[in-house]
């Protein structure tokens, strides 16, 4: 997990960990009532809103990260970019690992 979402409505309030599936967000999704699919849920904090997402990071990454996302970013946009950073995270340490075993060796 990166980040978590926090997503508001007047029918009650979601909290989903992300990056997850896109089948299990739309799941999430649809949990609390929301008829909007990830695509169409903007990352707008505005309780004013029928939907306000709030994005929250618990690590050093996670936090940098909230900041790059906006108003005209959906929640599908947030969670496709969250899947390439922990994929890419995922790479670079096979790489640094594999590149100490040979330091070692």
């Amino acid at each position: 997990m990166l980040l978590t979402a926090l997503v508001q409505t007047k029918g009650g309030t979601l909290v989903v960990n992300l990056p997850r599936d896109r089948i299990g967000l739309e799941i999430k999704i649809r949990s609390v009532g929301i008829q909007k699919t990830s695509n169409q849920i903007h990352i707008i904090d505005d309780e004013d809103c029928d939907v306000s997402v709030k994005l929250f990071g618990e690590s050093d990454i996670g936090r940098h990260l909230s900041f790059l996302f906006g108003e005209n970013d959906t929640l599908l946009d947030v969670n496709k970019t969250l899947q390439t950073v922990e994929n890419s995270v995922e790479d670079i340490c096979d790489d640094l690992e594999l590149d100490y075993m040979r330091i070692c060796a």
